[in-house]
């Protein structure tokens, strides 16, 4: 009778554990896919908004594009010691980190993810704002970083 007793009480706790295991492993493969799926969307929405852009395209055209995927400026604190002067633009483009004395600005912007957009431009950045062929503010090179 205790002989049974030890043995119903040792199938019971290897079927519970059994089943702890087997509900753990079900929980981690489901996991890697839905990872696996942001990462391959974010990349996905990546390559789509970096085939919008063009070299020498205007800022503002660049800018728009950008908010609209969703995109958001990333401040930087240091920008009106960088910019010099009244440093009127860096409340205009809360994105902007610096612009040089010869008209090179580098801009971030930063994804809901935390992937970051940085952009450089050249020119008149009083144009920030001027769309198309215009402007005289434009989108020199880009790169987006994890």
């Amino acid at each position: 009778m205790l002989r049974e007793a030890i043995l119903l009480v040792l199938v019971s706790f290897t079927i519970t554990s059994c089943q702890m295991a087997n509900k753990s492993s079900n929980a981690d493969t489901s996991a890697v896919p839905k990872q696996q799926n942001a990462a391959v969307q974010e990349e996905v929405m990546t390559s789509k908004l970096e085939a919008s852009f063009k070299k020498d395209m205007a800022y503002a055209d660049l800018r728009k594009v950008v908010l609209s995927e969703g995109w958001a400026p990333m401040p930087t604190a240091e920008c009106k010691k960088n910019v010099g002067g009244e440093a009127l633009v860096c409340a205009k483009l809360p994105e902007l980190e610096s612009c040089s004395g010869d008209g090179y600005c580098i801009s971030h912007f930063v994804s809901s993810s935390g992937e970051r957009l940085d952009v450089t431009s050249y020119g008149m950045s009083e144009d920030w704002n001027v769309p198309g062929e215009e402007s005289r503010f434009n989108v020199i090179e880009w790169s987006f970083a994890k």
